[in-house]
């Protein structure tokens, strides 16, 4: 058997991990190797373990999808002799030997679980000494070694396992370190402990979920050697005080020079990733779709959490303070999901098959009745816990958890959780999540999550979550995540995340992604993303991207809109549609339609001189995006002793069939005023429909020509001071509209020719 063992081994290491002439070596800048070792069989005298080899798996697995470990330098021991061991070492030397060459930094990890006494590792009937582990380990050519050892030696419901206490250790923050590391999981003199309600050793279970990212206290997405041990030796300690095997305190024993710290895993390439927020505290323990316990963590409020997991279902049972919540949560690959509270229900504790941190826990009291004046006075006063289905109070009512109806002429507290209706005068409150309706005549509050209707004459605020509606007449204010619809005559502000109905007559600000629509008399704001819209009379301003409809007197996207904007001056960075007098974009995406219309980068700023048949002269400013522009203009000159001079505005499109080749039109009207000397004694207008081709001989300079179209208004003829007008030529013709035609509208084509200096 040990020949077999032997040679799967030899196989194993000489053929999976020696790279061919093909495969080029990349340049990396960290390089890490693993060496996985199980053994459930410590021997005769000791008792087959049942998750050695389940805790390698998920130790491998977190290192190679958060450690960066490629799956060519993983190798895998599975219950071997201590010659097969040592083989594993022989064959890793010179594979990391040549990995060196293109490695800034050499790492291995190497991972033992299985049993062990004072001596050393118990593979079978072996002894695999500590002081050959040690030399084998300083033997290898690799920069860091680290060495995680958990291993057992006897017990039943928690099997025993051997291996000197000290507490966390401390080391520099950088990646210039060289050296060794040995992680234990129990100190030597005692026992470490394998437990059936995890499906784990304490010391694994604890140290893969501290590589997912429970350890994380820098919040930098990255998880340390440091903040890895840390991590595991608090979770160890607590969760063994109180087994059969008494208290276990994993031990360390560390070699590492430089200036750096060791970064065990990276959030940052995790698939997808669950986002416990802040304000949320508990013990969490996630399970995977085959009910296997993938993390638990103690998550302390004021720190936000993330941990990496593969995409999938995920069943989370939640204990806070002294009562449980269950829920699910659904992981979307490449995505981070954010665990939303209001989502969980209740559960009793005789429910819950999770094995809670205290050897007698402490049992909620429940009062399914509380009638009072005000705390003290009242039947809660002897259940500090309490949870209540009724709760009638004259001035105030109190309760830890209320699950029904609360009613008060001053105000309604919960401590913690309320589900059903509070109905109050004054204010209600509740201290962690709401699930129904508050209505006051001052005002809601809730302190995490709500999911049902608030409705007061003062303020609505809700701490953290929020998914139904919000009436009032002061403002409603939501901490995070928001779904539903908000309604004041004051402001709405939700400052996180918005994804239903603003209405204020006041203002509307979302400090996040708004995907619904804000309605205002006053000012709109979002500073990150809208995908619906924003209508208001007043302002609409977006920080980002804007992927809907704004609807005011000014409209502001500051990084860009893809929908259309609607007002009297429209700011954006990129726009499909804009309609109003001012409209300003930095780059064309479609029409803009109004007064002014300009793009930073790519729109219309050109000056022009032109001549044409009505015009000796005539001068033009041109401003726009790429598309359309708007041309104010002076022209000017004397035919047949009548002079012609006046003020023109023309809207005009262009289009760029090639790089040098262009095709435009404009539609405008000419203003001539009254002269002094002259048969002209009212103002004229002469109203053109130019096609303009034009040909960019330069990359600034343009020469353009085409025919026109001519509708001339000659106020003198209609004053009555001549049947004829003295400003058309001899060839125009007056449209026949009529008996009542008008004797002063000349139609006529023209022609037009000049030069543009873009």
């Amino acid at each position: 058997m040990n020949i077999l063992i032997l040679t799967a081994n030899l196989l194993q290491l000489g053929l999976s991990a020696i790279p061919t002439a093909a495969e080029p070596a990349e340049p990396l800048e960290i390089r890490r190797f693993t060496l996985i070792v199980s053994a459930n069989d410590g021997g005769s005298e000791r008792a087959m373990l049942k998750y050695a080899e389940t805790d390698a798996s998920a130790v491998a697995e977190v290192l190679r999808s958060l450690g960066g470990v490629d799956v060519k330098d993983e190798y895998r021991l599975n219950q071997p002799s201590a010659q097969a061991l040592r083989l594993a070492f022989a064959g890793l030397a010179p594979q990391l030997k040549a990995a060196k060459r293109s490695a800034h930094r050499l790492e291995l990890v190497m991972y033992y679980s299985g049993h062990s006494d004072t001596q050393g590792l118990l593979l079978g009937s072996e002894l695999f000494s500590y002081k050959e582990l040690k030399e084998q380990l300083n033997a290898l050519p690799t920069d860091v070694r680290i060495a995680i050892l958990d291993a057992c030696s006897s017990g039943a419901m928690t099997r025993q396992k051997g291996g000197v206490r000290r507490p966390p250790f401390m080391i520099d923050a950088s990646n210039r370190v060289h050296g060794y590391a040995v992680l234990t999981s129990s100190s030597e003199d005692e026992t470490a402990q394998e437990s059936d309600n995890i499906g784990a050793s304490f010391f694994t279970h604890y140290l893969v979920s501290a590589l997912r990212g429970a350890a994380d206290v820098s919040e930098d997405r990255r998880v340390t050697l440091n903040e890895a041990y840390n991590f595991a030796f608090h979770e160890t300690l607590t969760r063994t005080q109180n087994t059969l095997g008494g208290p276990q305190h994993p031990a360390y024993d560390i070699q590492l020079v430089g200036t750096g710290d060791v970064v065990m895993t990276d959030l940052r390439s995790t698939n997808s990733s669950l986002m416990i927020p802040k304000d949320v505290y508990g013990r969490f323990y996630v399970r995977d779709a085959a009910d296997q316990l993938a993390v638990e963590i103690r998550k302390i409020e004021g720190r936000a959490t993330e941990i990496g997991l593969d995409p999938g279902t995920y069943s989370v049972i939640l204990e806070q303070d002294r009562f449980k919540y269950q829920g699910t949560i659904d992981l979307i690959d490449k995505q981070q999901t954010k665990l939303q509270l209001a989502h969980f229900s209740h559960i009793d504790d005789e429910q819950t098959t999770l094995r809670g941190l205290r050897k007698n826990p402490v049992r909620k009291k429940t009062s399914h009745v509380d009638v009072g004046l005000f705390p003290p006075f009242s039947l809660n006063s002897t259940t500090k816990a309490s949870l209540n289905n009724i709760s009638l109070n004259l001035f105030l009512g109190h309760s830890y958890n209320l699950e029904g109806l609360g009613l008060a002429l001053g105000g309604s507290w919960v401590d913690n959780r309320f589900e059903g209706l509070q109905a109050t005068l004054g204010f209600n409150h509740a201290g962690h999540s709401a699930q129904g309706i508050q209505l006051t005549l001052g005002f809601n509050n809730v302190g995490g999550y709500m999911a049902g209707w608030q409705s007061a004459l003062g303020f609505n605020i809700v701490g953290d979550s929020f998914a139904g509606a919000q009436l009032s007449n002061g403002f409603n204010f939501v901490g995070n995540d928001s779904y539903g619809i908000q309604g004041s005559l004051g402001a709405n502000i939700a400052l996180g995340g918005f994804k239903g109905i603003q209405g204020t007559l006041g203002v509307n600000v979302v400090d996040g992604p708004l995907m619904g629509m804000q309605i205002s008399s006053g000012i709109n704001v979002a500073t990150a993303t809208i995908t619906g819209g924003q209508l208001s009379a007043g302002i609409n301003y977006a920080h980002q991207r804007v992927k809907g409809l704004q609807v005011s007197s000014l409209n502001m996207a500051r990084n860009g809109i893809e929908g259309a904007q609607f007002g009297f001056v429209n700011l954006g960075r990129s726009s499909t549609f804009q309609l109003g007098i001012i409209n300003i974009v930095e780059e064309t995406k479609g029409p803009s339609i109004g007064l002014i219309n300009y793009a930073y980068k790519d729109g219309i700023l050109d000056f022009k001189l032109y001549t044409s048949d009505i015009a000796l002269g005539g001068v033009a400013f041109e401003i726009g995006n790429k598309y359309t522009y708007t041309s104010v203009s002076v022209a000017g000159g004397t035919w047949e002793d009548t002079s012609r001079y006046g003020f023109g505005i023309y809207f005009g499109t262009r289009f760029y069939p090639t790089s040098t080749f262009e095709i435009g039109f404009e539609l405008g009207t000419q203003v001539m005023p009254p002269t002094t000397g002259g048969d002209m004694h009212d103002t004229s207008s002469l109203s053109s429909l130019r096609l303009e081709l034009g040909y960019r001989f330069t990359p600034k300079l343009a020469l353009f020509g085409g025919p026109a179209l001519h509708i001339l208004y000659d106020g003198s003829v209609h004053s009555g001071s001549s049947s004829d007008s003295q400003l058309a030529p001899k060839y125009a013709f007056q449209p026949n509209i009529g008996d009542d035609q008008p004797d002063y509208l000349y139609l006529w084509p023209g022609v037009t020719l000049g030069l543009r200096m873009l």
